[in-house]
């Protein structure tokens, strides 16, 4: 799938969406921020960034069209051995359907573009689907404001570098994200632990702390 897929399949659903009209229709916007920590290769740092997306609600199922972008060491073109400074943008599109009481089963498409700067792949791209399971909506004892959530999404993955001797590489690779949010409040929270690729080349550990504000 090309760089921009994602993208166009994530307009698609909007532009559906916001056409559908349907009372049953909920569109929920945000926008956040997030801090945390990366490995990569044989490099460590922190890192920061902002965050976007759109969660649209139908009847039987759910749409999440998800987009990030951060400070990261990315390969160089030249040389993709050597890591020097860019950015890590990430392109996700979701696709939910309850099957028990919170219990959703979730599947999409991931697309990570690495670069001199927001949403370039001049550096190497990774992509893949992913499948995985979502518990929403989750109450500590008889509290009613207290929300939490927790995903896990399994991906295949295939990594390639523009230059240098990375090349192309397949695996699996894994997110697992917790959340809290407070009822009546347009605040929410989360953390997320991402590992994506291979043993051979290369492979990448992520840890963030995310908040967003949902409109």
């Amino acid at each position: 799938m090309k760089v921009f897929s994602v993208l166009m399949l994530s307009a698609v659903a909007v532009l559906g969406a916001f056409a559908a009209q349907a009372s049953a229709v909920e569109v929920s916007p945000r926008i956040g921020v997030e801090l945390g920590s990366y490995i990569v290769k044989d490099s460590d740092g922190g890192t920061a960034g902002v965050t976007a997306g759109v969660t649209v609600g139908f009847p039987y199922f759910f749409t999440d069209v998800g987009l990030e972008t951060m400070s990261f060491e990315v390969p160089d073109p030249a040389n993709g051995l050597t890591l020097v400074d860019g950015s890590r943008s990430e392109a996700t599109f979701t696709v939910g359907v309850p099957v028990w009481q919170s219990l959703s089963l979730i599947g999409g498409y991931r697309t990570v573009f690495y670069g001199t700067s927001f949403l370039k792949s001049d550096s190497a791209t990774m992509n893949g689907p992913f499948f995985g399971v979502a518990l929403n909506n989750l109450h500590m004892g008889e509290s009613t404001k207290d929300i939490f959530s927790i995903a896990f999404a399994a991906q295949p993955t295939t990594y390639e570098a523009k230059g240098g001797n990375f090349g192309e590489e397949s695996d699996v690779g894994m997110s697992i994200k917790m959340g809290y949010r407070r009822a009546g409040t347009p605040h929410s929270f989360g953390i997320r632990y991402q590992v994506f690729g291979g043993d051979q080349t290369y492979d990448e550990y992520l840890t963030h702390l995310q908040y967003s504000y949902l409109f």
